[in-house]
């Protein structure tokens, strides 16, 4: 996400669902965050009754479409004003998190960064601190977290995800020889980054970690860059970070491998 002009919109798909309302929430500060205009919209597939949003200030009012949900939605989505499209995860606000199949749909479909927000978010929602999960050599990944990290308004934490094969080799003072490594990593990977970019380093499963670590840092969402080539379904980490992240999920698109002009073989983005 990038601050700027006022010259695109964040689409706020409104179900009518207790999930409306943090929806919503979450929608304006990602469009504060972006400099973006929001677009509420509401897709009706029968004649049930029109949600009732609040409408804060100059923001649009809740736009009424028909017809199928996910299907509208990817429409309306693929339009080149739109900088991104916020969902809720369900309909329901007890017990698990499952997926509902109209953002599965949007999901696979939607070329733009999709943000999935759970049942839970509260809807005084404030969006300042960024979890960004890396796993492998990055670079594919932090093209767009460089963005991410140069926006003033944000805090941007990139969790280093390592196995033991990939564990740097550390001397007689692992803390500070991590904190070392991680400085030098960011420098490499993340050269725009602000001042207050950290990285936090784990070893372990990657599913179990991201959750975890979001709690941790208090991260107010979560940023999963995901090819778009692979099925979101297919990949361990963003599964379990959608069922079971505490704060908002925002999946980041990134370009196949097969269709960069420079791409170094090792190179895996996170999902």
């Amino acid at each position: 996400m990038e601050g700027g002009a006022a010259l695109s919109t964040v689409l706020a798909a409104i179900d009518g669902s207790p999930t409306s309302r943090p929806v919503l929430a979450v929608a304006r500060e990602v469009a504060r965050v972006l400099g973006a205009g929001l677009d509420p919209v509401h897709v009706m597939e029968t004649d049930a009754g029109v949600p009732e949003i609040e409408v804060v200030g100059d923001e649009a009012p809740l736009r009424l479409l028909s017809g199928d949900p996910a299907g509208v939605l990817v429409d309306e989505a693929s339009d080149a004003g739109v900088a991104a499209l916020v969902v809720g995860s369900s309909r329901s606000a007890g017990g698990p998190t499952t997926i509902g199949r109209v953002t599965l749909e949007v999901i696979a479909h939607v070329r733009k960064p999709v943000v999935i927000v759970p049942p839970t978010t509260p809807e005084d929602y404030s969006l300042r601190t960024v979890l960004v999960p890396v796993l492998r050599k990055p670079s594919s990944v932090l093209e767009e977290v460089v963005r991410l990290a140069e926006n003033p308004q944000l805090h941007v934490i990139i969790l280093r995800l390592l196995d033991e094969l990939s564990i740097p080799a550390f001397e007689d003072q692992p803390y500070y020889d991590v904190q070392a490594w991680a400085e030098e990593f960011l420098a490499r990977w993340v050269p725009g980054a602000a001042s207050d970019t950290a990285v936090e380093v784990r070893i372990g499963p990657p599913e179990e970690l991201v959750v975890s670590v979001a709690q941790e840092v208090s991260a107010d969402i979560v940023a999963i860059g995901r090819r778009r080539d692979l099925p979101a379904a297919g990949a361990q980490i963003v599964v379990s970070a959608l069922e079971r992240s505490p704060v908002p999920v925002v999946l980041v698109p990134l370009v196949p491998q097969a269709s960069r002009v420079v791409q170094p073989p090792d190179v895996e983005p996170v999902a």
